[in-house]
């Protein structure tokens, strides 16, 4: 055996199966101190998931952050030893060509090592860039590590066409980014600033008072490997951002059968359709995510249906994209809010069904003559 096929080999010790009661899917760790990386799909809105190692042990971790707009998650091994983390590469460095290894399980085959080249580096779907690559992925497959030849980490599996080798996994680059975000910013004098929700807290505190991101003592791990937690996003049915997006939704037409809000979702019924708008606050700054029901995907029409939910996500003019989730699809949309006047949410929500019905038209059988 090669030195390099033993280097990737050695790296299913940090790749882990992920479960819940809908499903499985895949992910690594990515820091010493417990850090899982996976698809946002994959841990849906659940706030722990089993996870099972290269070992077969198996333990419960928490979800402690979700980033929609990129489709990833972060979970928590609180365990006291944890498998090494994988290396992740510089995003600059993925070039068109080279040989990667995706490492999942497809289809419930658990462990299972894949080889193939990088076609595209910086394919922006979904709002987000991809290596595009013709490594096979499969459900299951989602949250893996994507490894070059060093065995770094320069992808995540995300989603793909199998029948035609157009596969996609978001960019290491935001894998970076979302760590990150985990740092505690300095503040002066006696308090910390926490950048998930931007409260201050007194220096002896142990855990954010708002939002309860852990804050970082001196002489610590560093920051970046340290979690934070991503529970229900701290932000209340009356909140004005909230009420803005309840007198948005009021002005679409025809006018929705019903407009309601649990916290910090608005569930709007309209034209049919049950939209989910959900207010996040952000790292930086608040964000609207707007989602539609999820479709079924039967596994005799996968392919079909997935092609044409590509083809609608590659029409650069539509804001709202087609995702999967544990084998249904969905439209999302997700922008900031800073950004958006009050038209241009009530477009948005909008643009959701409008992809939503484009979608189910393309969709639909083609008539047998």
């Amino acid at each position: 055996m090669s030195d390099g096929a033993k280097l990737i080999r050695d790296r299913l010790r940090s790749v882990v199966i992920i479960r819940d009661s809908l499903g499985a899917g895949s992910g690594f760790y990515v820091a010493d101190t417990g850090i899982i990386v996976t698809n946002a799909h994959v841990v849906g809105p659940m706030l722990a998931m089993s996870v099972q190692r290269f070992d077969r042990s198996k333990r419960e971790s928490r979800v402690v952050r979700v980033a929609t707009a990129y489709d990833l998650a972060l979970l928590w091994d609180q365990t006291a030893a944890v498998p090494p983390p994988l290396p992740l590469a510089d995003s600059a460095d993925v070039a068109h060509g080279e040989t990667v290894y995706a490492i999942g399980h497809p289809v419930g085959l658990d462990f299972t090592i894949t080889r193939g080249i990088v076609s595209a580096t910086n394919r922006l779907m979904n709002g987000a860039y991809h290596v595009q690559t013709d490594v096979v992925m499969h459900p299951g497959s989602s949250g893996g590590p994507i490894l070059n030849e060093r065995a770094q980490v320069v992808g995540v599996s995300t989603f793909g066409l199998r029948s035609d080798g157009l596969n996609f996994a978001l960019s290491v680059r935001y894998v970076h980014e979302l760590l990150g975000q985990m740092v505690v910013k300095p503040s002066s004098g006696n308090a910390r600033r926490c950048v998930v929700c931007g409260t201050k807290n007194l220096r002896v505190r142990r855990s954010c008072r708002k939002c309860g991101v852990p804050l970082e003592a001196e002489g610590e791990a560093p920051p970046s490997s340290r979690p934070a937690r991503a529970s229900t996003p701290p932000i209340a049915a009356e909140d004005p951002t909230v009420l803005r997006i309840r007198r948005c939704a009021d002005r679409l037409e025809p006018r929705p059968a019903s407009i309601a809000s649990r916290g910090c979702v608005v569930e709007i019924a309209w034209r049919g359709c049950a939209l989910t708008a959900t207010v996040f606050p952000g790292a930086s700054e608040p964000y609207l995510s707007v989602t539609s029901p999820a479709l079924d995907l039967p596994a005799d029409e996968s392919a079909r249906l997935m092609r044409t939910a590509l083809e609608l996500n590659m029409q650069t003019s539509l804001e709202a994209k087609i995702g999967l989730r544990g084998g249904q699809l969905y439209v999302a949309a997700d922008r900031a809010l800073e950004a958006l006047d009050d038209e241009e949410i009530v477009a948005l929500l909008k643009r959701v069904v409008d992809v939503r019905e484009a979608f189910l038209a393309q969709a639909a059988p083609p008539e047998k003559s």
